[in-house]
C-alpha cells in the first residue's frame, strides 16, 4: 500500500498561514510582516497546492480558515516551539550553553506545595524558569511546547499526548470563622446549613471547582459562590476575615501561620483531588527534564 506523498512545506510556510489567519487578510498580514501583497498572495497559493486543499476561504472582506485549515494549524502549532526546543537542547548539550528546564505550576497549588517541588532543587543543575497560570494554561503551554514540565491538577479531560510523570493525592478541608451549629456529616444537616453560607470557590471549569461540586452533588448540595478565587492562601485569608467558607487543600491551612482564627469543619470524608507532573510524551523529554521532575518530592 503507497503511503500518501507528504507536502513539501518548510518553518516559514507554516508561519505565513499562522499570520494570514491571525491577521484575516492577506493586506494585513503582508504590512505587517513588511512584504509585497502580491508577494504574500503567491507563497499562499504555492503552500495550497503543495497541500493538497484550500487553507483560506475567500471573502469580499476577510479570509477565513476552513474546516481542513483549521483542523491543519490546530495539529501543527506546536511545531515551530519543538524546533525551537531541539535547538535549544543542542546548544546545552554540545555547546556548552547553560540547561534550563521552563516549568509551569498552576496557581491552584498554594505556597504550600511549593517546597515539594523544588526539594529536589540542589541535585538539578539546570536554570529553573518558573511560571504561575492557571491550571489550563500549564497544560496547554505543555502541549505547545511553551513548557517542559507543567504541575496542575488532573482533570478528567486531561490530554493522552502528555505522559504523567508524577502524581500525588490532595485532600481538601471546609474551614469557617465560626463552628458550625450542627452534625455535617449527615447530608440534611450539610443541606439546610450550606444553603446559608457564603461560599469562596475556584474559578468556574478549574480541575479543582470540579472535584468539589461533583462531591458537593453526590451529597444533595448545589452552591453558588460569593466569590471566585483562584488562589487558595487568599481564600485562607478571606475566611479569617468573615467573607465566607471555603474547601481548601490540607497542605495550604497547615502553612498558614495563623490558622488558629479558622475552625476546620468536621464532614467526614473529605473531598480529594490528584495532583500530576507531566511532560510530553513526544519528543521525549530531556535528560536535565527528568532529573527535575525526579526531584519532585510530597509526602
Amino acid at each position: 500500500m503507497n503511503e500518501k506523498r507528504l507536502p513539501i512545506l518548510n518553518l516559514n510556510s507554516l508561519e505565513i498561514l499562522r499570520r494570514i489567519a491571525k491577521c484575516g487578510s492577506i493586506t494585513l498580514a503582508a504590512k505587517e510582516n513588511d512584504v509585497s501583497q502580491s508577494a504574500l498572495s503567491r507563497k499562499l497559493q504555492e503552500v495550497e497546492a503543495s497541500l493538497g486543499f484550500p487553507v483560506f476561504e475567500r471573502t469580499t472582506r476577510r479570509l477565513n480558515l476552513t474546516e481542513p485549515g483549521r483542523i491543519f494549524l490546530e495539529e501543527v502549532e506546536a511545531v515551530p516551539r519543538i524546533v525551537a526546543k531541539a535547538l535549544r537542547r543542542v546548544d546545552e548539550e554540545c555547546f556548552g550553553k547553560q540547561k534550563t528546564v521552563r516549568v509551569g505550576v498552576s496557581r491552584s497549588l498554594s505556597l504550600a506545595h511549593l517546597p515539594g517541588l523544588f526539594a529536589g532543587r540542589g541535585s538539578c543543575s539546570a536554570k529553573i524558569k518558573l511560571v504561575h497560570p492557571t491550571g489550563k494554561a500549564v497544560v496547554g503551554g505543555v502541549l505547545s511546547a511553551k513548557l517542559d514540565v507543567g504541575i496542575s491538577v488532573l482533570g478528567a479531560d486531561f490530554p493522552n499526548e502528555l505522559n504523567v510523570m508524577k502524581k500525588f493525592e490532595d485532600e481538601f478541608v471546609l474551614i469557617s470563622k465560626d463552628a458550625s451549629p450542627g452534625n455535617l456529616r449527615r447530608k440534611a444537616s450539610l443541606l439546610a446549613w450550606s444553603n446559608k453560607q457564603r461560599w469562596l470557590l475556584p474559578p468556574e471549569g478549574s480541575a479543582s471547582r470540579q472535584v468539589l461540586e461533583s462531591w458537593l452533588r453526590g451529597r444533595g448540595v448545589e452552591v453558588g459562590p460569593e466569590m471566585e478565587l483562584d488562589s487558595f492562601d487568599m481564600m485562607i485569608q478571606l475566611v479569617e476575615l468573615g467573607m465566607g467558607l471555603a474547601f481548601v487543600p490540607r497542605r495550604a491551612l497547615s502553612a498558614f501561620r495563623r490558622s488558629r482564627k479558622i475552625v476546620k469543619l468536621d464532614i467526614g470524608e473529605v473531598p480529594k483531588r490528584e495532583i500530576g507532573v507531566f511532560t510530553r510524551k513526544l519528543p521525549e523529554p530531556s535528560q536535565i527534564v527528568e532529573e527535575f521532575t525526579k526531584g519532585i518530592l510530597f509526602s
